[in-house]
């Protein structure tokens, strides 16, 4: 894929839809966003150091859900390829190392493109108090520099590489931190509670709710984890 690179963007996802007209699959790479955002729009933390770009992708209406989880596993043996640490994925869009965030994904729809962000905590290892507790960089893990251009073609030729979507899952499900674990979801307009017993065929997280029964979720946020 076709990689546009900037040094400074309002957010690289701003700047994918602008090139929907042309109809070209495409990547936009930023050195920093000055107004990145992740889910619900939520600002997304992104000075210079960290590794963040979007995907310009016209799938087939079948794949779209795919797409998550394909760039998900991109990422992370893009990381493993440049650094050797293992990452896991946390439902429904995070990139977690030790209980701490490492990056995550935002995935948005323009009528027939979806645009598949990607922002990495690379060699940025400053972040904001109310982010301390909770985020950690390449850099801090494996304690010297990664050359983000190097992470980035990774990424992009595991991307444009994957396996089928089942070794996709697969391998997925090996990685989900949450699998086992006791959690509270804001899934709008419901606040649930359960056991988180494992991802299903689309990509959907299946909740052991304490009342009994199984409920699959189509989105959602993880409020807490619970420590048992």
């Amino acid at each position: 894929m076709k990689v546009i690179p900037f040094d400074s963007v309002s957010s690289t996802q701003d700047v994918a839809k602008s090139y929907i007209k042309n109809r070209e699959e495409l990547v936009i790479w930023a050195r920093e966003q000055k107004t990145g955002r992740g889910r619900f729009q939520r600002e997304w933390h992104s000075p210079e150091g960290g590794l963040y770009f979007s995907l310009l992708l016209f799938p087939r209406p079948e794949e779209i859900f795919t797409i998550h989880l394909r760039l998900f596993l991109s990422a992370v043996r893009g990381i493993e390829e440049l650094t050797n640490i293992s990452c896991l994925f946390k439902w429904p869009n995070d990139i977690v190392y030790e209980k701490k965030k490492l990056g995550g994904i935002l995935l948005e729809r323009e009528g027939e493109a979806v645009i598949a962000g990607c922002g990495i905590n690379v060699n940025n290892e400053t972040f904001p108090d109310s982010l301390k507790e909770n985020a950690v960089a390449l850099k801090s893990i494996v304690k010297r520099e990664i050359a983000i251009p190097e992470l980035l073609e990774a990424i992009i030729r595991h991307f444009e590489n994957s396996p089928p979507f089942p070794l996709i899952l697969s391998e997925v499900r090996k990685r989900n931190w949450l699998k086992g674990r006791y959690v509270r979801l804001n899934s709008a307009p419901h606040r649930l509670e359960g056991r988180v017993l494992d991802i299903d065929e689309e990509g959907k997280l299946i909740l052991s709710l304490p009342e009994g029964g199984i409920l699959t979720l189509v989105s959602g946020e993880v409020e807490k984890v619970y420590e048992e």
